[in-house]
């Protein structure tokens, strides 16, 4: 499924770039400061890389390892996110554990606004990444729509 990987890694934060860069893996291992700052700044990086390439926002945050919970940090920096770049149009998948822990953050996806971005939560990463995928096939469907011309009067 991954035809092309490019990885990077920081203390407590992967990221992986795949389907020829059009799908963004975040995958979490702690929630300390310094990690979730790395990853707000990357996602906001990233977000405003869509946006100068008028391409949709597709990202898995795979927040599923033991140990990576909401934290009260965690939800001030993820509100900057969230807020970005409030046209830029996409899907975001989340993974979850099945902890009581993850269940806050649950909550916390569950509440945010979507009218631009899809967010989906998974209990799997293959799913997840299915999902983006589908949100790929629906975006080259979308471009290789004829344009209807006028008549001609």
């Amino acid at each position: 499924m991954v035809d092309q990987s490019e990885s990077g890694k920081k203390d407590g934060l992967t990221c992986e770039v795949v389907q020829n860069g059009q799908i963004i893996i975040f995958t979490l291992t702690d929630m300390h400061n310094a990690t979730v700052d790395a990853w707000v700044e990357h996602c906001l990086n990233m977000m405003k890389q869509c946006v100068e390439d008028k391409r949709p926002l597709l990202v898995l945050q795979d927040l599923s390892c033991p140990g990576v919970g909401q934290t009260t940090y965690s939800l001030i920096r993820g509100q900057d996110v969230t807020h970005a770049y409030p046209e830029l149009k996409g899907r975001v998948a989340f993974v979850l554990s099945e902890t009581f822990v993850a269940q806050r953050t649950r909550r916390f996806v569950e509440a945010q606004p979507t009218e631009a971005r899809e967010r989906q939560i998974f209990s799997n990463r293959a799913a997840a990444l299915a999902w983006l995928m589908e949100g790929i096939s629906k975006q080259d469907s979308e471009n290789s729509k004829p344009e209807i011309m006028d008549k001609p009067k």
